[in-house]
């Protein structure tokens, strides 16, 4: 398993309880210019080599912002 230094957690089993509890996470954060953006991060525990994951990347329409 990987954890970004940044994300780094001592006790593993933190993160092994997360991902058996929940199918997916969701990273919400805003670029230099402000927008939002959020993905969809789906989380599977006991993979096989035949398995795909798909995250999802989705900006903020910047219509939503003008009303």
């Amino acid at each position: 398993m990987y954890i970004p230094g940044q994300f780094k957690i001592e006790d593993k089993t933190i993160i092994e309880d997360f991902i058996s509890a929940y199918s997916f996470g969701t990273l919400v954060s805003t670029m230099s210019t402000g927008q939002i953006w959020a993905v969809h991060l789906p989380f599977q525990w006991h993979s096989k080599p035949t398995s795909i994951l798909s995250s999802h990347l989705s900006i903020q329409n910047e219509l939503a912002v003008e009303w």
